[in-house]
């Protein structure tokens, strides 16, 4: 008898404030209940990778998984004839440091960041939040969750952002939230090995305004650093190694999408069945 094929689960961790509620929708339309949202169990806030294997095997129905705290579960764990597909969708930092703000506004929270977003305007916030809780969501964020040290201080060691550059590009999937349908492209590429009818078309979820939406990345981090003033130059040093993993993380996505047959094609393709889901 020969052994199964092994079974295939895409795991995205899911960044807070980097388009992964879109990508979720994607991944939930196409295998239903073969994906699960893990922020919507009791259970979501369970450390170590011991957990992650334990929930692989008590659902064997799983096709892929999404969390915020996938941090959390790393390194992931290797399960006989389970193949883990992680991945992930990075931000402009600066950029993604104005939908923090704007997100703490909106929620119905009583957390001492959505308190302070309320009371302060974005520059005060983000002074504010650089030196309370650990400026943990406007600091190097991304760096951290991607590498899995999220809570092991903010120190970033030089030699973590070629690590986890190579992590994210030999290992993951990785997007870039500002190219986000070439990103899916891409994904879809390389995710129809395992699963031949995978659509990641979407209806783009939680987004701002129009105007906003439609500037491109280069505009709205501009008139961040112009809305911040002094406060930009401590937040810009404050994400020198997400910016550095920002930019690594474009090239590698630039290096894979010249290795996609017809990608122009494709990408039209995607778009427009995009388009007739919006």
């Amino acid at each position: 008898m020969t052994d199964p094929k092994p079974r295939q689960i895409i795991v995205h961790g899911h960044i807070f404030k980097n388009a992964g509620t879109s990508f979720d929708w994607s991944l939930k339309r196409s295998f239903g209940e073969g994906f699960i949202d893990h922020r919507d169990r009791e259970d979501k806030y369970q450390r170590a990778p011991a957990y992650l294997a334990g929930f692989l095997d008590a659902t064997p129905g799983l096709k892929a998984i999404a969390s915020h705290h996938l941090y959390r579960w790393m390194p992931l764990p290797q399960r006989k004839r389970v193949n883990l597909i992680p991945c992930f969708l990075l931000r402009h930092p600066i950029e993604r440091v104005q939908s923090v703000y704007n997100f703490e506004r909106r929620q119905e929270s009583d957390t001492p960041g959505a308190v302070a977003a309320k009371k302060m305007n974005f520059k005060d916030f983000i002074a504010w939040r650089m030196c309370h809780l650990g400026g943990g969501a406007v600091m190097n964020y991304q760096i951290r969750y991607c590498s899995g040290r999220r809570k092991k201080g903010l120190a970033i060691a030089d030699e973590l952002i070629p690590e986890t550059a190579d992590y994210l590009s030999s290992v993951a999937l990785t997007g870039i939230v500002d190219r986000y349908d070439e990103s899916m492209v891409y994904m879809e590429e390389r995710l129809r090995e395992f699963f031949p009818k995978i659509d990641l078309a979407y209806t783009r979820q939680n987004v701002g305004s129009q105007a906003k939406a439609s500037a491109s990345t280069e505009e709205k981090v501009d008139a961040i650093y112009e809305e911040l003033g002094s406060v930009a130059r401590d937040l810009e040093e404050n994400n020198k190694a997400d910016l550095a993993l920002y930019s690594l993380a474009n090239k590698s996505l630039d290096s894979h999408i010249a290795q996609i047959p017809d990608f122009e094609h494709k990408l039209e393709e995607f778009r427009n069945r995009s388009k007739k889901l919006n």
